[in-house]
């Protein structure tokens, strides 16, 4: 459908992509049928990166047959991400990486996992080569600063050697003393100096970006395609169900794993979403159990609302611990998954904050005493769910069934349905 100032485009069967001009802004929205989180990452960073190109190359052709010389950047225009806030739709700067932030007009604290799909991993290529006119990262990625997770790929490709050449042009302020401290303060050499150097150019740069990693690696002659590399999503088949795939994994099957994982502890920890910081302090808390590190590497892992089979799948693949995959089942483990799920701060009153978590008598006590019509009703009520979802829902038999039904569905979308589901339940049983 094309209207005057919108369009709107069938990607596939699962999403659509809607543009909106408003004044001088061009808004591109990706939308699933189900809900964001369902939101496949690469069709959102290669919907950014060719949109980007086309429009910066659009641009270009203008200045250059207008004689306008008044464009002289990059980028002939800003890129900025939208999270809904309240009524309104806010914008921050495409290279801001913090993983919350605080709209400056409404004091409002959003979490940014989900807008940030938009520059997430690229497609996997053939043989993860770049193409022979393939010129380095676009100029968006440049002007981003890299995750901890990038930074650990990096350094999972370079040398000591290379690693230490890039360090002393990055670094500003005493570069070989530094790096020296860095080799003597490391535990166990190897991996752990390099990301330790990297991560110490990031924190101690004003803005550390892919821009001064790419100048630094070809300033020592290293090959800038690394980058291409590390900025691409591992290829990996699964013989499982995209919707298997989408669970979060149980904690008696995360606990198979850590006899299997080895030294490579600090590295899946960083690939798996936790910052530098928090593997320094895990690797503190147990200096000599690496057994233990694993554990809370995957136990704090699955905490995070990207935790899923694929998640991990993916980290294990891209690290070379594929054997480790024949021992994932793919359970499901509701009752488990309630309390890891619903365990969410939730607002009781106007000030105060409590922490809901939901023992597993309690998730039963859900699944097996209470009368779901007036939850659904609250719930559609306060549009986290549609009428299509309750009949989903109420097609099967039994009350128990309906009920597991509704926490799937919870489980699966995440905030704010978890909040309004918690809601419900007070206001309809006041025990629960």
């Amino acid at each position: 459908m094309i209207f005057t100032d919108s369009a709107d485009v069938k990607i596939d069967g699962d999403h659509d992509m809607r543009f909106d001009i408003q004044r001088n802004r061009f808004i591109v929205s990706l939308i699933h049928k189900d809900n964001k989180s369902s939101i496949i990452p690469t069709i959102a960073s290669t919907a950014q990166e060719c949109l980007t190109h086309a429009i910066t190359n659009i641009s270009n052709f203008y200045f250059s047959v207008s004689g306008d010389s008044a464009c002289n950047r990059d980028l002939p225009f800003t890129i900025q991400i939208g999270i809904p806030c309240g009524t309104d739709l806010c914008f921050f700067d495409h290279t801001l990486s913090a993983k919350e932030w605080i709209c400056p007009e409404h004091k409002t604290k959003h979490k940014t996992n989900d807008v940030s799909i938009w520059f997430a991993d690229k497609l996997h290529t053939k043989d993860d080569r770049c193409t022979e006119n393939c010129p380095g990262l676009d100029k968006v990625w440049l002007d981003r600063q890299p995750e901890d997770k990038h930074l650990g790929r990096l350094a999972a490709k370079l040398t000591n050697e290379d690693t230490r050449k890039i360090y002393i042009r990055l670094q500003e302020v005493d570069p070989a003393l530094q790096w020296n401290i860095i080799n003597e303060s490391s535990k166990r050499g190897g991996f752990d100096i390099k990301i330790n150097a990297l991560y110490d150019w990031k924190k101690s740069s004003v803005f550390a970006s892919f821009k001064q990693l790419q100048q630094s690696l070809n300033d020592e002659d290293i090959d800038i395609h690394k980058l291409c590399q590390i900025s691409r999503e591992v290829k990996k088949e699964f013989n499982q169900p995209r919707e298997k795939l989408q669970l979060r994994p149980s904690i008696s099957n995360t606990q198979k794993l850590p006899d299997h994982i080895g030294n490579q502890t600090f590295q899946l920890g960083i690939e798996l979403g936790l910052s530098v910081v928090e593997m320094q302090q895990i690797e503190n808390d147990h200096v000599t159990n690496l057994r233990s590190q694993t554990e809370e590497v995957l136990n704090k892992w699955r905490i995070l609302p990207e935790a899923t089979y694929e998640v991990l799948a993916k980290a294990l693949h891209r690290l070379q611990l594929s054997s480790v995959l024949s021992y994932l089942t793919y359970e499901e483990d509701l009752e488990e998954q309630m309390e890891v799920g619903l365990a969410e701060k939730v607002k009781e009153g106007p000030q105060e904050q409590v922490e809901v978590g939901l023992k597993e008598e309690v998730a039963n006590r859900i699944i097996h005493d209470i009368q779901n019509s007036q939850i659904l009703d609250y719930m559609i009520t306060h549009l986290v769910i549609s009428s299509d979802d309750r009949r989903r829902i109420e097609q099967h038999a039994g009350q128990d069934d309906q009920n597991r039904a509704l926490l799937r569905e919870v489980i699966k979308r995440g905030e704010p349905t978890y909040t309004l589901f918690i809601d419900a339940l007070r206001t309809v049983d006041t025990q629960i």
